[in-house]
């Protein structure tokens, strides 16, 4: 985190890039107009597929029984959201910052010396770069989000007769050659195209209307975008005070913005993540581990499979399309091989070369080194890396249309691993990782897990009867959380406890009902010939209990009055809060009763019990 190297290097490095491209013309008094194509190429090469006027990405073709990739080409994204210049007239304080932002970065490169561009002229200049910037959002957002998400394969050569349909080919400002854009890409790997390439175009009534757009603006205003929008997102890598200023305007435009501390600002921006992961692996969690989780999978799913087989309301034929799925489900854990190979990870950034107090050039020797290794993937290897690109977050996940249960290599390390000689402490595992990865488990059953059937066809799982009688089962669950009050939350106008939604939050509540159930008897199975051990300072807790503790350990939190408001109202919610997740889930349980030896009237012990299986 070197800032005086920073500062003293001011805004030279974005500066000179300028200078290279004919200037910009907003803080230069004589400007000589050049063919904005040129400065869009090299700038969309630095952005990572990002030109000022479209996106470019190589992803799998899944279309595809091969290891093809493809290439998609998707309109722009800005600094402002769309909704802000689609609904203009209630966003002006958002506009008006965002004027001031161009204006304040504008100022910090006029030159300190020599002839100063009037304040008229920038202003001027500003305001036609907004207007481009506002046709270009709205011709990006035709109304309907599934318009502007449609995506259609053509040739480039069909993308080109389209654009020119509305392109004006006696005007140099129109021109797009679409295989020259591409190109532009994919020489940085030595790949060449012809017309006949395939292509996926995400809505492409944007592309046929930006003929349109460029011919309304003049070529100082494209230029003036096109360097806007690199400057914009470079100014990041300069001075602190330039960090500061985009900051302040994040905050301004979205007043939830997170202010990461500096060092944790570098952490994300490391090129050399996947070596940070390789340190994280061989320093946090042992090779071990992977071989005591693979236990843990084998003996939940066993259990699953034994209550699936055992329920008494499903018909032979979903009770066998359930059991498939379960079986058929495959896991990845931790994380790839790669990870824990150190020759393999000192091989990957072998091509990658840093320079001492050039933090600009390096960043920008990144961004090449990342574009080349990113088209040059495999399909595997570019679903492994969507597969893993959050490998570090403390979580497992479930992939409904796959049918595949990932888990994260720090579920697998200290604080919620145990690792040790402790054979019975590490049984308690099953209480906490355990349970996350049954959770998991049970979203194949959920209402939107059970859209696709056994062979992971859109297709469903259970038969129409299995599902009737399902019904009472969710009822059951829906009624039960919608009956509990969110402790220290009152609703503003009446003042009565606000309610949990067990509507919202039923297919994780569904989930977490599956998952301690089926971690519960995985546990009992493992702990049968273990010596039963008591714990220092949990003397008076026997081996059941503490596994019941061990799962409530792992959801306790607190949450203040406003966050938890925050968070209930939170539309995309699913989860019930973590206290009502753990007291919810148990209270369902005659196996937690027992343990416990709750009485028949107790709070932890319903009388009307909602069980899945």
């Amino acid at each position: 985190m070197d800032d005086e190297t920073l500062r003293r290097r001011g805004l030279e490095p974005i500066k000179e890039t300028l200078q290279k491209l004919g200037g910009w013309p907003i803080i230069l008094p004589n400007w000589t107009p050049e063919e904005w194509q040129d400065i869009d190429h090299y700038y969309t090469i630095y952005n990572h597929g990002a030109s000022a006027f479209f996106k470019i990405e190589i992803i799998p073709d899944l279309q595809s029984q091969t290891e093809r990739q493809i290439l998609k080409l998707t309109p722009p994204l800005f600094l402002l959201p769309e909704y802000v210049f689609e609904r203009s007239s209630s966003h002006q304080t958002d506009i008006l910052a965002y004027n001031d932002f161009i204006n304040t970065v504008v100022r910090n490169f006029m030159p300190s010396t020599g002839t100063r561009v009037k304040p008229q002229t920038i202003s001027t200049d500003i305001g036609d770069m907004m207007i481009l910037e506002m046709q270009l959002t709205k011709a990006a957002n035709p109304g309907t989000r599934n318009r502007a998400m449609q995506t259609t394969r053509m040739k480039i050569s069909d993308l080109q007769r389209r654009y020119d349909q509305s392109n004006d080919r006696d005007n140099p400002k129109t021109q797009i050659n679409w295989l020259d854009v591409f190109e532009n890409i994919l020489e940085v790997a030595d790949i060449q195209l012809d017309w006949s390439e395939e292509i996926d175009v995400t809505n492409i009534e944007y592309f046929e209307k930006l003929a349109y757009i460029l011919n309304s603006a003049s070529e100082r205003t494209i230029v003036n975008h096109i360097h806007w929008q690199f400057v914009s997102r470079w100014i990041l890598y300069t001075t602190p005070t330039m960090r500061d200023t985009i900051q302040q305007f994040m905050t301004t435009v979205f007043p939830n913005t997170e202010n990461f501390p500096r060092w944790l600002e570098c952490l994300k921006a490391n090129p050399f993540n996947d070596a940070i992961i390789y340190e994280y692996l061989r320093k946090f969690v042992p090779n071990g581990n992977k071989d005591k989780l693979l236990d843990i999978l084998t003996n939940t799913r066993f259990a699953l499979d034994q209550q699936i087989l055992n329920a008494n309301w499903m018909d032979r034929q979903s009770k066998d399309a359930s059991r498939e799925k379960l079986v058929s489900m495959y896991a990845l854990l931790e994380g790839p091989v790669f990870y824990r190979d150190a020759a393999a990870v000192n091989k990957y950034y072998e091509s990658l070369h840093v320079i001492p107090e050039q933090f600009f050039e390096n960043v920008k020797e990144h961004r090449i080194d990342s574009l080349k290794k990113h088209i040059k993937m495999t399909r595997a290897e570019h679903l492994a890396k969507k597969i893993w690109k959050d490998v570090l977050q403390v979580n497992a996940a479930y992939q409904f249309e796959a049918n595949v249960l990932t888990v994260y290599a720090p579920l697998l390390a200290p604080p919620l691993f145990v690792s040790g000689n402790s054979k019975m402490l590490q049984l308690y595992n099953y209480g906490s990782v355990g349970f996350i990865i049954t959770h998991e488990n049970g979203h194949a059953f959920d209402d939107y897990g059970r859209s696709f059937n056994e062979h992971h066809q859109y297709l469903p799982l259970w038969t129409s009867a299995t599902e009737q009688r399902f019904r009472r089962i969710r009822s059951c669950f829906v009624e039960q959380y919608n009956g509990y009050d969110i402790p220290g939350l009152k609703n503003y106008t009446t003042r009565k406890p606000v309610k949990e939604d067990g509507e919202k939050t039923f297919n994780e509540n569904l989930s977490d009902a599956i998952g301690m159930q089926a971690a519960f008897a995985g546990f009992q199975k493992a702990s049968r010939n273990v010596p039963l051990e008591k714990l220092p300072y949990l003397e008076e807790y026997d081996h059941n209990q503490l596994f019941f503790i061990s799962y409530g350990n792992m959801l306790c939190d607190y949450k203040q009055g406003y966050f938890l408001s925050t968070v209930i109202l939170d539309s995309d919610r699913q989860h019930s809060i973590n206290h009502l997740r753990v007291n919810g889930v148990v209270s369902n349980m005659d196996e937690f009763n027992k343990a416990f030896k709750c009485k028949p009237n107790d709070k932890m012990n319903r009388p009307q019990k909602c069980k899945m299986w």
